[in-house]
């Protein structure tokens, strides 16, 4: 069965490579979403000599869940959070040297297509989303020390699917997005103070 899998990975990548040959990038990027096409159920990618990646099966999700967040921690562990047809507001943890997942604090609110940033002090940041309705405002903060999430400043503007960049500051940038319509207004957090500020509009509307 591993013969048969290993040969699988061989055949698909000499697919993609003749279809795209100078785009080892493209081929990366049709593993990565194999990675997210199990539902609940994940699949770890590994390199190997002779093969792009092989296939191992590892423990599975609590929920299922699409269009979550997912962070590494400076623990090691990975955070899971939100996603879902409904907003879920349950978040878990990935053990890695077990392939283990657990329960951890519930968000605030749900987060569908929101935004997850690991902060210099350790904790998560959570950005917008839609909460199963509409895209929000909602911001909250992750504490790896207790399992807990508090509100913290809320953007000016809703937003969802944007973009969120921890820049060499500490300071977080969000750009773009939908609030439903594209946007091209930019906001910056400061973890220090909890309060994002409204910076230069972009040139264009990003989504």
């Amino acid at each position: 069965m591993k013969n048969v899998g290993l040969q699988t990975m061989k055949t698909l990548h000499s697919l993609v490579a003749g279809a795209w040959p100078t785009t080892s990038i493209f081929a990366g990027r049709i593993a990565f979403l194999l990675f997210f096409l199990g539902g609940a159920g994940l699949i770890l990618l590994q390199p190997c000599a002779g093969a792009p990646f092989t296939f191992e099966n590892t423990g599975s999700l609590n929920t299922g869940r699409f269009r979550h967040t997912a962070t590494l921690l400076s623990n090691g562990t990975v955070l899971v959070a939100g996603g879902g047809d409904f907003a879920s507001t349950s978040a878990e943890l990935y053990e890695p040297p077990t392939g283990t997942w657990s329960t951890t604090g519930s968000l605030i609110h749900g987060h569908v297509g929101g935004t997850a940033t690991l902060l210099p002090n350790g904790k998560v940041l959570i950005v917008g989303g839609y909460d199963g309705n509409f895209p929000r405002r909602y911001a909250e903060l992750y504490d790896p020390a207790s399992g807990t999430w508090t509100a913290t400043g809320s953007l000016a503007s809703p937003r969802s699917d944007h973009t969120a960049t921890l820049l060499s500051n500490g300071n977080v940038l969000v750009v773009g997005g939908s609030a439903p319509s594209p946007l091209a207004s930019a906001e910056l957090y400061d973890p220090a103070t909890g309060i994002w500020t409204a910076n230069r509009q972009a040139h264009h509307q990003t989504l």
